[in-house]
């Protein structure tokens, strides 16, 4: 399974609203897009496209703000970083679109300082006749 199609299988997870599973999935394509070293214009219509689809504006608006705004867009998508693009869903969206934190997914490193203790030897319990 491809990362698109692991975002569209993760995406639609039961009580997230239509919107916010949109907008997660969005996020994931602007993220494949900005990986694979997509043209300005072409990400720009891409921009444009999910405002049209997100129903954000008119068409006509969409198009137009794009065109007007198109550097600050593309600086907003170049200074994301990668991974952390959901989290655009829940400023548009709020946080009930908040990418939910999966401590699995982190690298956990522990430093343990100097070398493991010796192992001392347990007694045997003294036994006292009755």
């Amino acid at each position: 399974m491809n990362q698109l199609e692991n975002e569209v299988a993760v995406s639609g997870s039961i009580g997230e609203s239509l919107e916010c599973a949109a907008c997660k999935l969005a996020s994931s394509i602007l993220e494949i897009v900005l990986e694979q070293d997509t043209p300005e214009e072409d990400i720009a219509r891409l921009a444009r496209a999910i405002c049209i689809i997100e129903k954000i504006e008119d068409e006509n608006v969409c198009s137009l703000v794009v065109e007007e705004f198109k550097q600050e867009v593309l600086t907003v998508a170049y200074t994301i970083t990668l991974g952390r693009a959901k989290q655009l869903c829940a400023i548009l969206l709020g946080p009930s679109c908040q990418a939910k934190y999966d401590p699995t997914n982190q690298t956990w490193d522990i430093a343990v300082p100097g070398n493991k203790p010796p192992v001392k030897p347990i007694p045997d319990p003294k036994v006292y006749p009755i």
